[in-house]
């Protein structure tokens, strides 16, 4: 059984320009203070109990071979800076430092990784199934969503069509060129699982007009 090393996950923005608020002045002197806070640094680092910061000595890095000998990222957002922290920066650093350098670190043991709470942190991946991503209709600028198979605990489905595989794109040979390859919106998937003739036919009962986007 591989012995088990928390490993704890932390983020901190500051201003290069920052300081206390209380300053020890020479009699007769004053501060001179600086007009603009200066530009933001963000980082990003691991900590455990075994090295403190997770981190190679260079010795340790020479006989790696790894990208960085150190799991921290430290970056300058802004609007002439780095683009703002996210997703994509904090799996970078996970998977091309932080985890890396712990194997070399601890080859026997098994990592468990204890991240602080961000808002940069919630979110989905670019095929992940959401109908915020889609459009009512084919084509347009629509994400590219994931294949799936079609629910089979949806009553509402007719059950010939449960169970089976739904793509959310057309096939690259569909005879329509403009097609090929295209998200197929909203309405093409609801059609394709029985549900936009269901709900069409419930509002006619209803004496509404049938769906139409």
């Amino acid at each position: 059984m591989k012995e088990t090393v928390f490993i704890y996950h932390d983020e901190s923005t500051i201003h290069a320009k920052e300081k206390p608020k209380s300053t020890w002045l020479l009699p007769g002197s004053r501060e001179i203070q600086s007009k603009n806070a200066g530009r933001l640094i963000h980082i990003s680092n691991f900590i455990l109990e075994t090295t403190g910061r997770l981190k190679l000595s260079e010795e340790q890095f020479k006989e790696s071979g790894l990208e960085s000998n150190d799991a921290a990222t430290i970056i300058y957002p802004g609007l002439t800076g780095d683009k703002w922290w996210d997703m994509e920066q904090l799996c970078h650093q996970v998977s091309k430092k932080a985890i890396p350098i712990f194997e070399a670190l601890h080859p026997n043991c098994q990592a468990v990784f204890v991240f602080d709470c961000s808002s940069a942190h919630g979110a989905y991946a670019k095929t992940a199934l959401r109908v915020q991503n889609m459009n009512l209709n084919p084509g347009g600028k629509q994400s590219q969503l994931r294949d799936l198979v079609i629910p089979s605990d949806d009553p509402l489905i007719p059950e010939y069509l449960r169970g089976r595989p739904q793509m959310f794109c057309y096939d690259s040979l569909h005879p329509d060129p403009k097609r090929a390859g295209q998200p197929k919106g909203i309405q093409v998937i609801l059609e394709e699982r029985g549900l936009w003739e269901h709900y069409s036919s419930a509002r006619i009962r209803e004496g509404k007009p049938a769906l139409k986007l």
